[in-house]
Protein backbone atom coordinates (compact mmCIF):
# COMPACT_ATOMS: atom_id res chain seq x y z
CA UNK A 1 0.00 0.00 0.00
CA UNK A 2 1.47 3.27 -1.11
CA UNK A 3 0.37 6.23 0.85
CA UNK A 4 1.27 9.80 -0.36
CA UNK A 5 1.46 12.52 2.15
CA UNK A 6 1.65 16.28 0.60
CA UNK A 7 3.56 18.36 3.18
CA UNK A 8 2.15 21.61 2.44
CA UNK A 9 -1.02 21.21 4.44
CA UNK A 10 1.69 20.12 7.41
CA UNK A 11 4.02 23.06 7.13
CA UNK A 12 0.78 25.26 7.21
CA UNK A 13 -0.82 24.13 10.37
CA UNK A 14 2.47 24.11 12.13
CA UNK A 15 3.52 28.15 10.81
CA UNK A 16 0.12 28.67 11.82
CA UNK A 17 0.34 27.15 14.90
CA UNK A 18 3.56 28.86 15.83
CA UNK A 19 2.36 31.73 14.95
CA UNK A 20 -0.38 31.59 16.88
CA UNK A 21 1.44 30.85 19.83
CA UNK A 22 3.90 33.75 19.44
CA UNK A 23 0.19 35.96 19.10
CA UNK A 24 -0.70 34.97 22.03
CA UNK A 25 2.46 35.25 24.76
CA UNK A 26 2.75 38.83 23.22
CA UNK A 27 2.24 41.66 25.35
CA UNK A 28 -0.87 43.72 23.68
CA UNK A 29 -1.40 47.34 25.03
CA UNK A 30 -4.18 48.78 24.71
CA UNK A 31 -6.25 51.68 25.71
CA UNK A 32 -8.06 54.82 23.98
CA UNK A 33 -6.76 56.43 20.98
CA UNK A 34 -7.37 60.12 20.02
CA UNK A 35 -6.86 60.74 16.21
CA UNK A 36 -6.64 64.86 15.61
CA UNK A 37 -9.60 64.97 12.81
CA UNK A 38 -12.77 65.73 12.46
CA UNK A 39 -14.02 62.46 11.79
CA UNK A 40 -13.17 60.44 15.33
CA UNK A 41 -13.81 56.53 14.64
CA UNK A 42 -12.92 55.84 18.08
CA UNK A 43 -16.40 54.88 20.20
CA UNK A 44 -16.57 56.14 23.84
CA UNK A 45 -20.01 57.09 24.42
CA UNK A 46 -21.62 53.31 25.63
CA UNK A 47 -24.77 54.46 25.00
CA UNK A 48 -24.52 55.98 21.50
CA UNK A 49 -27.58 55.58 19.11
CA UNK A 50 -27.35 52.81 15.97
CA UNK A 51 -27.81 55.99 14.12
CA UNK A 52 -24.49 57.55 14.65
CA UNK A 53 -23.06 54.17 13.29
CA UNK A 54 -25.29 54.41 9.99
CA UNK A 55 -24.00 57.83 9.30
CA UNK A 56 -20.40 56.90 9.26
CA UNK A 57 -18.95 53.60 7.83
CA UNK A 58 -17.51 52.16 10.63
CA UNK A 59 -17.73 49.10 13.09
CA UNK A 60 -19.76 49.34 16.07
CA UNK A 61 -19.50 46.86 18.69
CA UNK A 62 -22.22 46.05 21.68
CA UNK A 63 -22.46 43.85 24.16
CA UNK A 64 -25.81 41.83 24.23
CA UNK A 65 -24.81 39.72 27.22
CA UNK A 66 -22.80 38.51 29.77
CA UNK A 67 -22.34 36.29 32.66
CA UNK A 68 -19.37 35.54 35.08
CA UNK A 69 -19.21 31.79 35.98
CA UNK A 70 -17.30 30.32 38.47
CA UNK A 71 -14.89 27.72 36.97
CA UNK A 72 -12.82 25.06 38.43
CA UNK A 73 -8.68 24.82 38.63
CA UNK A 74 -8.17 28.17 39.62
CA UNK A 75 -10.09 30.08 36.65
CA UNK A 76 -13.45 31.86 36.20
CA UNK A 77 -15.02 32.50 32.83
CA UNK A 78 -16.85 35.21 31.21
CA UNK A 79 -19.31 34.31 28.52
CA UNK A 80 -21.65 36.23 26.35
CA UNK A 81 -22.86 37.82 23.02
CA UNK A 82 -21.18 40.84 21.08
CA UNK A 83 -23.36 42.19 17.72
CA UNK A 84 -21.86 44.69 15.34
CA UNK A 85 -24.65 47.36 14.97
CA UNK A 86 -22.26 49.45 12.75
CA UNK A 87 -22.54 49.62 8.46
CA UNK A 88 -18.68 48.18 8.08
CA UNK A 89 -16.98 44.97 9.43
CA UNK A 90 -15.28 44.56 12.24
CA UNK A 91 -12.28 42.45 12.85
CA UNK A 92 -10.52 41.05 16.35
CA UNK A 93 -13.33 42.10 19.02
CA UNK A 94 -11.33 41.88 22.39
CA UNK A 95 -13.35 41.53 25.00
CA UNK A 96 -11.72 42.83 28.36
CA UNK A 97 -12.75 42.19 31.93
CA UNK A 98 -11.15 44.55 34.77
CA UNK A 99 -12.15 43.63 38.42
CA UNK A 100 -12.12 45.96 41.28
CA UNK A 101 -11.86 45.84 44.80
CA UNK A 102 -14.62 48.20 46.50
CA UNK A 103 -12.10 51.50 46.62
CA UNK A 104 -12.09 51.36 43.23
CA UNK A 105 -8.52 49.80 42.71
CA UNK A 106 -7.61 47.63 39.94
CA UNK A 107 -7.36 43.92 41.54
CA UNK A 108 -6.67 42.47 37.64
CA UNK A 109 -7.24 42.26 33.88
CA UNK A 110 -7.80 39.31 31.25
CA UNK A 111 -9.17 39.47 27.88
CA UNK A 112 -10.15 37.21 25.14
CA UNK A 113 -11.53 37.34 21.52
CA UNK A 114 -15.34 36.78 19.83
CA UNK A 115 -15.41 33.47 17.88
CA UNK A 116 -16.06 34.73 14.90
CA UNK A 117 -12.65 36.82 13.81
CA UNK A 118 -14.93 39.22 11.72
CA UNK A 119 -18.35 40.90 12.22
CA UNK A 120 -20.31 41.77 9.52
CA UNK A 121 -23.22 44.41 10.39
CA UNK A 122 -26.14 42.60 12.00
CA UNK A 123 -23.67 39.54 12.94
CA UNK A 124 -23.53 38.27 16.17
CA UNK A 125 -20.76 36.24 17.62
CA UNK A 126 -20.42 34.53 21.56
CA UNK A 127 -17.51 35.00 23.44
CA UNK A 128 -15.24 32.97 26.32
CA UNK A 129 -12.80 34.82 27.90
CA UNK A 130 -10.88 32.59 30.78
CA UNK A 131 -9.91 34.10 33.42
CA UNK A 132 -7.18 33.96 36.51
CA UNK A 133 -9.11 33.32 39.33
CA UNK A 134 -6.55 35.71 41.64
CA UNK A 135 -7.95 38.65 39.56
CA UNK A 136 -11.37 37.75 41.60
CA UNK A 137 -9.98 37.84 45.12
CA UNK A 138 -11.33 41.40 46.68
CA UNK A 139 -13.99 41.93 43.60
CA UNK A 140 -16.21 44.21 44.60
CA UNK A 141 -17.31 44.85 40.43
CA UNK A 142 -16.17 44.84 37.20
CA UNK A 143 -15.89 46.28 33.79
CA UNK A 144 -16.14 45.25 30.87
CA UNK A 145 -14.39 46.94 27.47
CA UNK A 146 -14.67 46.36 23.52
CA UNK A 147 -11.77 46.96 21.21
CA UNK A 148 -11.70 45.86 17.47
CA UNK A 149 -10.00 46.88 14.31
CA UNK A 150 -12.11 48.38 11.14
CA UNK A 151 -11.00 47.88 8.12
CA UNK A 152 -9.13 50.50 7.51
CA UNK A 153 -7.34 49.70 10.56
CA UNK A 154 -8.49 52.81 12.84
CA UNK A 155 -9.26 50.89 16.48
CA UNK A 156 -12.99 51.16 17.66
CA UNK A 157 -13.16 50.94 21.93
CA UNK A 158 -16.29 50.88 23.71
CA UNK A 159 -15.00 51.61 27.63
CA UNK A 160 -16.95 50.06 30.07
CA UNK A 161 -19.79 48.25 27.82
CA UNK A 162 -23.30 48.15 29.17
CA UNK A 163 -25.96 45.71 27.81
CA UNK A 164 -27.28 46.89 24.68
CA UNK A 165 -31.09 46.50 24.25
CA UNK A 166 -31.34 44.65 20.53
CA UNK A 167 -34.58 46.04 18.99
CA UNK A 168 -33.94 44.09 15.89
CA UNK A 169 -35.17 40.46 17.32
CA UNK A 170 -39.27 40.66 17.42
CA UNK A 171 -41.33 38.50 19.52
CA UNK A 172 -38.85 38.29 22.62
CA UNK A 173 -40.52 38.12 26.18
Amino acid sequence: MDIKVSLQPIILTFVLFIAGLHFEGTDIAFGQFFEDSENNDTNTDTNSSSSEAEESNTAEIVLLSQKLKKASLGFRNLVGQVKNIGNDTAQFVQITVTTYDKDGNVLGTDFGYASATTLKPNQKSTFELIADNENFKGMDNYEISLQWRNPDFSEGYVENAQLYKDNSTKGSD
